[in-house]
């Protein structure tokens, strides 16, 4: 199983710490878990989406020179320039720009993209990129989200598709699918199924990026009244195995803006076995969470109760 993880700049320390982990204790980690690339961005990326990053925690020198460094492992490079309100203007941003051509230094590396203007681009003059689409312009314009996914997938561009959480268990449709090898999962979308206001949050995410404003700051606290269980949680085992019997093997972890005791947590649950999960917390932090207690404090570990 191919894992692609979280928060190679937003959650540095815990991520570095990860990685030495897999390199050293491998026994340490599930059968079979192979930790393929990690995703992020830098902060004031135009082209940045999902999530907006405002705080510098790590000198973007250090971490560009860490691209190199995991590269090493086998491990690839993902940046998140998934914003689908891009313009042929912003196409010349020289910071996204050079990016491109430090990932460009190894295959390993790759884009995820929701602008098909981005994708032509990047095809164009960084050919040795990896392209990984977001799904997440369907939520911008488009109705009929499954159809929508079905065409994209004749497409043989992408290296890998990321399907909307929403519809992780609609089996009808991943059955049906061409190029099972190419899907990747969430597996804990921690945003509730089937939000209505999804749409609205990514708009003001992307806008935010390009103008450097701040709307989508606490969208979600503004918008949801009360607490819920009901998310995109894949969070048994049994339905992952069933996913690998389908053809599917790719997987990815999110949790860039979740505290930390929340995305510990679901790095030890989908990655480490049991029997090493104390060894696991003493070393990523034992500060951050403690083995025996489930019961997160702060906002977003209280979103997880489940």
């Amino acid at each position: 199983m191919n894992f692609t993880i979280a928060g190679f700049y937003s959650k540095s320390e815990i991520i570095n710490k990860l990685l030495y982990l897999y390199n050293k204790l491998p026994y340490i980690f599930k059968k079979d878990i192979v930790i393929q690339s990690l995703y992020d961005s830098l902060p004031g990326l135009k082209w940045n989406g999902g999530r907006t990053i405002n705080n510098d925690l790590v000198n973007t020198q250090t971490v560009l020179k860490n691209i190199e460094n995991i590269n090493y492992l086998g491990i690839g490079i993902n940046f998140t320039f998934s914003n689908f309100l891009i313009k042929e203007n912003d196409l010349k941003d020289k910071k996204c720009n050079d990016i491109l051509r430090v990932l460009s230094s190894s295959n390993l590396n790759g884009v995820i993209v929701s602008s098909m203007l981005l994708k032509d681009y990047i095809m164009k003059y960084y050919p040795n990129l990896k392209i990984i689409l977001s799904l997440t312009y369907f939520y911008n314009n488009i109705d009929n989200i499954s159809n929508e996914i079905k065409k994209t997938f004749q497409d043989n561009v992408y290296h890998k598709i990321v399907i909307p959480p929403d519809y992780n268990y609609d089996f009808n449709l991943l059955l049906n699918l061409n190029n099972k090898n190419k899907i990747e999962l969430l597996l804990n979308e921690t945003c509730y199924k089937n939000c209505k206001y999804k749409k609205e949050h990514y708009r003001l995410i992307n806008e935010d990026n390009l103008n450097h404003t701040t709307f989508a700051n606490g969208f979600c606290y503004k918008v949801h009244t009360q607490t819920s269980i009901n998310y995109n949680l894949i969070s048994n085992e049994y339905d992952i195995e069933k996913f690998v019997k389908l053809g599917i093997k790719n997987f990815k972890i999110s949790g860039r803006t979740l505290e930390n005791k929340a995305y510990i947590f679901f790095l030890y649950k989908f990655l480490i076995k049991k029997e090493y999960r104390d060894l696991f917390y003493s070393y990523i932090n034992s500060e951050y969470i403690n083995s025996n207690n489930k019961d997160f404090n702060g906002i977003s570990a209280k979103r997880l109760a489940w």
